[in-house]
């Protein structure tokens, strides 16, 4: 488990007072309680703290989209009354939450701009909040690794300064990206590094323990002590996990961590599996998988049926261990479309605030205009949630590249399309320069590699609210909005650059690559066309530079 919060003030008024209940405890109840007590948008600098407090809360409840919408509000209300440190502090709480939702460019952007911040003012303790959420958005990006390092920045700035919650923040981050480094190994199969780091994993979660301990803190007792089981259970030291197991239940019982509850259960039946009870491991684990309490995480869904799959596959259970992994098969596809959903959703209400706060500006000196806007933004929002909600059920990535697929951006581009009454939009089609001979020469493996190197570097070339999607073989389409659109022509140049620049002989010895670009731009505010008329427009442009000799950008 990773995650402890900034302090928050002493309470004063109702939405503090939650607040404080919160700082001790996440719970349900509390979190409605403030959303309940918010201020009204006349008192801006009690509204701010309260949405920065609940940014912090919400993803401790599973509530990612909400978290997203409260922080960019607080985001805004902050930049108006120019109090950078309470920008830091939304910034940092945002990295969170785009972090959780696995938004790791977002994440990032979010926790440098704090970092950022954090130095301009020579606030040294924010800056250490800042590099903990770098930390963060690492492990989003898939790097735990670094996210481990970086969090070791912040360890030592918070030892430094006698930081004690700071402190206890980073050790434990630090234990739940290394046990995520174990699981990756585990996954590519580099079995000679486990140990090692395993061992570091325990460490870390020990470190973690007894500061929690020194400061009789149960919640972060809590955290580290689940840590510390994974790691030893990684480890196959089930012996020493038991106790703590059964100490950590116990605290998790008086303290009322219901989710910890459950995933505890969890730990319970991969002890028992180790010790040797096969029926009552698979005993628990089962009534684990069939209990219907709200407390229990998705995640846990997915471990549960790994534990299941694993124990009867052990034991020479073939048809058991081959009917729980269809179904872990089955959840991942679910908890990835529901993760895209969540993630399009979030980007979306990002947009949304954001023009909802720059229109609320305006808004003072005609009450009724406003009121007019709001009423059209709320039905937009509906629209677009009905229209996300449809497309729940979808794969919407490209298992080779990780890209969007065409059926995602077939979705997606509809909604896009609407957004032209607003803001201008370009839409751009890329073709890599005579892939078939990339195959013929080099071999399939080869031009796979080549569409995922691809696909990345175009990927860091853009930035996370563009879509950019694999569209068939060798071609993607890329879509850029607001100012992105207005830049359109130097972008693609600078992406046919980039393509043409990169050491693709380090891929396959002689190997080099070009790409053509066809784009075509839609004004801000003209008629909305259907996305197959501006895709046939952006095909025109992509043919034309091809029959020019290829390697150029010509837009329509």
């Amino acid at each position: 488990m990773s995650e402890v919060g900034m302090s928050a003030e002493a309470p004063h008024a109702a939405w503090q007072e939650a607040l404080a209940r919160l700082r001790h405890d996440t719970r349900q109840a509390d979190v409605d309680a403030l959303v309940a007590a918010m201020p009204s948008r006349e008192h801006e600098a009690e509204r701010a703290a309260a949405l920065l407090g609940l940014t912090r809360a919400l993803p401790r409840v599973g509530r990612l989209a909400e978290a997203v919408r409260s922080g960019s509000e607080a985001l805004h209300h902050f930049e108006l009354l120019g109090d950078l440190p309470g920008l830091v502090d939304t910034r940092c709480a945002l990295a969170v939450v785009y972090a959780h939702l696995e938004l790791g460019r977002e994440a990032m952007e979010h926790a440098l701009g704090a970092l950022d911040l954090a130095r301009q003012l020579g606030d040294r303790e924010r800056e250490t909040w800042a590099l903990l959420r770098m930390g963060n958005a690492y492990q989003a990006l898939g790097d735990p690794v670094q996210a481990r390092e970086t969090t070791q920045q912040a360890r030592e700035l918070a030892q430094a300064m006698n930081l004690t919650e700071l402190e206890f923040g980073c050790l434990n981050n630090q234990a739940h990206f290394t046990l995520d480094e174990c699981e990756q190994l585990l996954r590519d199969g580099e079995l000679e590094r486990v140990p090692l780091v395993q061992a570091l994993a325990q460490t870390l979660a020990q470190d973690a323990v007894l500061l929690a301990q020194r400061e009789g803190h149960a919640y972060w007792q809590a955290l580290a002590l689940s840590n510390l089981i994974d790691a030893l259970m990684l480890g196959d030291d089930w012996r020493r996990a038991e106790p703590l197991l059964m100490s950590l239940s116990e605290l998790a019982e008086r303290c009322g961590y219901a989710t910890l509850r459950l995933e505890l259960r969890l730990q319970h039946a991969r002890v028992s599996a180790a010790q040797g009870h096969v029926d009552v491991a698979l005993a628990q684990a089962e009534a684990l998988l069939h209990d219907n309490d709200p407390a229990k995480a998705r995640r846990l869904e997915r471990r549960t049926l790994q534990v299941l799959y694993a124990v009867n596959k052990q034991h020479g259970r073939t048809d058991a261990a081959l009917h729980h992994l269809e179904r872990l098969l089955a959840a991942d596809r679910r908890a990835t479309r529901q993760a895209q959903a969540l993630q399009i959703q979030a980007l979306l209400i990002r947009q949304e605030v954001k023009s909802a706060m720059a229109r609320a500006a305006h808004a003072q000196a005609d009450a009724q205009a406003a009121q007019a806007r709001a009423r059209h933004l709320e039905m937009e929002k509906q629209r677009l949630q009905e229209r996300l909600t449809r497309t729940e059920h979808d794969a919407l990535e490209d298992l080779l590249t990780r890209l969007a697929n065409r059926r995602h951006a077939e979705t997606a581009l509809p909604l896009l399309m609407q957004r032209t009454l607003n803001e201008p939009l370009a839409l751009a089609l890329l073709d890599i320069d005579h892939f078939k001979r990339v195959n013929d020469r080099f071999g399939h493996a080869v031009g796979d590699r080549v569409l995922r190197e691809f696909a990345n570097l175009v990927r860091q070339q853009v930035r996370g609210a563009d879509l950019l999607a694999r569209w068939g073989g060798e071609e993607f389409v890329l879509v850029l909005l607001g100012n992105g659109a207005q830049q359109a022509l130097p972008i693609m140049e600078r992406l046919r650059e980039a393509v043409a620049q990169h050491p693709w002989g380090q891929a396959q010895e002689g190997l080099t690559l070009s790409t053509s670009i066809g784009f075509t731009l839609q004004p801000a505010g003209s008629p909305a066309p259907t996305w197959p008329v501006v895709m046939q427009r952006a095909d025109q442009a992509l043919y034309r530079a091809k029959a020019g000799g290829r390697n150029q950008v010509c837009s329509a």
